[in-house]
């Protein structure tokens, strides 16, 4: 079922859904920028108005009807997760394009895809939810694709243009990635003849030129932009000052603390490959490898003065990572092989990838996390009698649309202000009925509000413990632990990252 598994999901979704409803183009969070968000609703609205031709009632689906979270898979809603998808697998396409034309060599394009299908955080943004970050990594990738095969041996006013344009996408998929024009700038300035006042009014076309696309993909962060000036102040002090659960020393610490993390994204030995495969790129490509390299030490340096350590805001490194591993792999092949057969190198270097390869992320990869909502369903269908009389609380957001041969009661276990025990919730305490509640937890980043979620959890106790279900414990790849296990007070949806902990007893027990 398509639980939602991060609040992103929810900011992109439901925000283009509300703006096709009101039918006006305000993206309804400045925050993000609007450009997933307008291409998300796009295929929405287009998947909806297709579907509905084909329809014979006269009752149709709107758009309006669908709520968050989304229970069954709407078409509209998987159409946008398939597009994602497919921007996921046009993204390893690309990339490996690149490594085929920087290395001139097949092993060096199939290595880049297949460390890049192995890497679990790519992997976890393009299957699991719809998300910024999956966009700011394809414009990302079409950037550096664009750069190696046309723009830094060609440049023109029309490749400049074209440069500002596609830097103008990154920016407007996700601000901080418009860091790419930093390629295309130490390219400029230092790969290319030219004065000096020639060299900053072709870095100008493209600034201006990224502008002018932004503008055009996010027109209202220039509408409102007092607004969107004070949402970007107050998110940039949020990443200066820390959230719980993810904060760490900013620089250099945070830095070193970014390379041990894409170090165990892919193992030991494709860390020495991505050494190996910078040293030969300067070496024997610096007019395309330097200012690709720019863009990818300095977003880190940039990233590491914050003090949150996301690592899904450097997804587009993580590619990039791959990238450059596979120049090692088929550089060292073209060394190694003036002394020893190549095809016995090659052997040694798959060897030493796979040995060393953390398997505990690939099996991630493979074996997506059991949604306990499913798990708790499939317990309801196989465990308990039918007919049997179920109090479910509807912060857990259960679909209880084939639960039919139960008796079901979903009721509210939190008050409207999100913060208390509803009363009601006593009054249908009693020994003999199966409960379904889940823990409450809060969101860290208001850890002030852990006393609510701790007084509800104390003021209900079951009586007899028929499941208890784990839920996610979230954090920065086991480095920072974010324990998030269960739904939130205090927010709305009370839930927004799926997989809550949930508890089913016979019988409740309820102290106000």
């Amino acid at each position: 079922m398509p639980y939602p598994q991060h609040v992103d999901e929810y900011h992109v979704v439901i925000n283009g859904i509300n703006m096709i409803n009101n039918n006006n183009l305000y993206p309804g969070i400045l925050v993000y920028p609007s450009l997933p968000i307008y291409i998300c609703s796009s295929i929405i609205y287009c998947s909806n108005f297709i579907e509905n031709l084909f329809k014979s009632n006269s009752t149709l689906d709107k758009l309006d009807n669908l709520n968050y979270p989304f229970f069954k898979e709407y078409i509209p809603i998987l159409s946008a997760k398939l597009f994602v998808y497919f921007l996921s697998i046009l993204t390893m396409f690309l990339i490996s394009l690149v490594a085929l034309k920087l290395s001139n060599c097949y092993i060096s394009s199939i290595t880049c895809f297949i460390l890049t299908a192995f890497s679990q955080l790519f992997i976890y943004q393009s299957r699991d939810y719809i998300n910024i970050d999956l966009f700011a990594t394809f414009f990302v990738t079409v950037n550096i694709f664009y750069f190696v095969y046309f723009f830094h041996n060609n440049i023109s006013n029309f490749t400049l243009i074209l440069a500002g344009f596609l830097t103008g996408l990154a920016i407007s998929s996700k601000y901080p990635h418009g860091l790419i024009i930093l390629m295309y700038i130490s390219s400029i300035t230092f790969f290319n003849h030219g004065s000096f006042l020639k060299k900053l009014l072709n870095s100008l076309i493209i600034l201006i030129t990224s502008i002018l696309t932004m503008f055009f993909c996010c027109p209202y962060i220039f509408i409102f932009f007092e607004k969107w000036l004070s949402e970007i102040v107050r998110q940039r002090q949020i990443y200066k000052n820390g959230w719980p659960g993810y904060t760490v020393d900013a620089g250099l610490t945070h830095f070193f603390l970014q390379i041990k993390q894409l170090f165990l994204e892919f193992g030991g030995f494709a860390f020495i490959l991505f050494i190996a495969g910078i040293f030969f790129l300067i070496k024997y490509k610096r007019k395309i490898s330097i200012p690709i390299l720019v863009y990818f030490f300095i977003f880190i340096f940039y990233f590491s003065n914050h003090s949150i350590n996301f690592a899904r805001n450097l997804l587009p490194q993580y590619i990039l990572y791959a990238l450059f591993a596979s120049f090692g792999f088929s550089f060292l092949i073209k060394y190694f092989s003036k002394f020893i057969h190549s095809s016995i190198i090659l052997f040694v270097l798959l060897c030493l990838t796979c040995i060393t390869f953390p398997y505990e992320n690939a099996k991630r990869i493979f074996i997506s996390a059991n949604e306990t909502r499913n798990v708790l369903h499939e317990f309801i269908n196989t465990s308990l009698p039918k007919g049997v009389k179920i109090f479910i609380s509807k912060e857990i957001g259960l679909d209880i649309s084939e639960l039919d041969d139960y008796n079901i009661s979903e009721i509210n276990f939190l008050n409207e202000d999100k913060k208390t025990l509803n009363s009601a919730v006593a009054k249908i305490a009693n020994s003999k009925d199966i409960f379904v509640y889940p823990v409450f937890c809060t969101d860290m980043r208001w850890p002030d509000g852990i006393h609510f979620a701790n007084s509800i959890n104390q003021s209900i106790n079951g009586l007899k413990s028929l499941l208890y279900i784990q839920g996610r414990v979230g954090g920065s790849h086991s480095y920072i632990h974010l324990s998030r296990p269960g739904a939130q007070v205090n927010s709305s949806p009370t839930s927004p990252w799926g997989n809550p902990s949930i508890i089913v007893s016979k019988g409740l027990k309820v102290s106000l």
